[in-house]
């Protein structure tokens, strides 16, 4: 289980950015890049017999998301994205080794094009490289969680800027430390969660950005008590659905409940 201060690293701010930006990585995480393209996070979840990476699918794999607490948020997202291959960027004392996925080629992948997560079984050892390894033990549902969550991933900022071609060795010289989104924690405020299927919710109230601010995120561990969930996506809601939350404006964080993986990689 990550340490307590590890985590609370994330609070040590650096100026101008817009999302709190930690000083040291607490590695419950890590960036990737996939298909030389898409810019995102993962982290690790191990079961008795294999080890995963776990990102959001829709950054690898064409993803239709299902409709949400009884359509009153958007229903969700349709994305035809095929991006096969992962590089996995981890981090080491003077930068980052990289180590090259393809899912073509590897058996036991679990996914499902209605569900925002894939887990791909990681051969090298995340722990040796200091990072957390989360297990069906460290899950904990939202409702039962503490008032607010943090997602603690890579967003755009963290990367080289994209006018640059993708090569490896820079990405290693130059991926920055992880961002923490600091969300409201409104599952308890839903009377019957099974509304909300295998999604969750919080709320951004400070609004960092517009949604391009958030890129980066998805597949980044949701945490509160535990491992509450995968971000998914960010939405800003329209006014209709604004009115059942009083009218007052933020941004919807949407993530898959953490619950989903012992099953589906079980």
């Amino acid at each position: 289980m990550v340490k307590e201060k590890e985590i609370n690293n994330v609070d040590k701010l650096v100026s101008n950015t817009p999302l709190n930006r930690a000083n040291i990585d607490p590695k419950v995480g890590c960036p990737i890049v996939c298909g030389q393209h898409m810019r995102a996070s993962g982290f690790f979840f191990a079961t008795e017999d294999e080890t995963y990476l776990i990102t959001a699918r829709h950054n690898v794999l064409p993803t239709d998301g299902q409709k949400l607490v009884d359509g009153e948020l958007p229903s969700a997202f349709r994305t035809t994205d095929y991006f096969p291959f992962i590089d996995v960027y981890l981090r080491t004392s003077d930068g980052f080794d990289v180590a090259r996925l393809d899912i073509r080629e590897i058996e036991g992948v679990k996914q499902s094009p209605k569900i925002d997560v894939v887990g791909i079984p990681f051969n090298s050892d995340p722990e040796k490289y200091g990072y957390n390894v989360w297990t069906a033990d460290d899950v904990s549902p939202p409702e039962e969680s503490t008032e607010t969550i943090d997602v603690i991933g890579f967003d755009g900022t963290a990367f080289p800027g994209q006018d640059r071609e993708y090569e490896t060795t820079m990405y290693c010289n130059e991926i920055g430390c992880p961002a923490t989104l600091e969300v409201t924690n409104n599952m308890p405020e839903i009377g019957d969660v099974s509304k909300s299927g295998l999604m969750g919710f919080g709320e951004d109230e400070k609004i960092v950005g517009d949604n391009e601010a958030y890129n980066g995120l998805s597949g980044a561990p949701v945490l509160g008590d535990d491992l509450v969930g995968i971000h998914s996506y960010n939405c800003k809601l329209s006014s209709e659905p604004l009115e059942k939350f009083d009218g007052a404006d933020f941004m919807c964080l949407m993530y898959s409940r953490a619950e989903i993986l012992p099953k589906m990689l079980g």
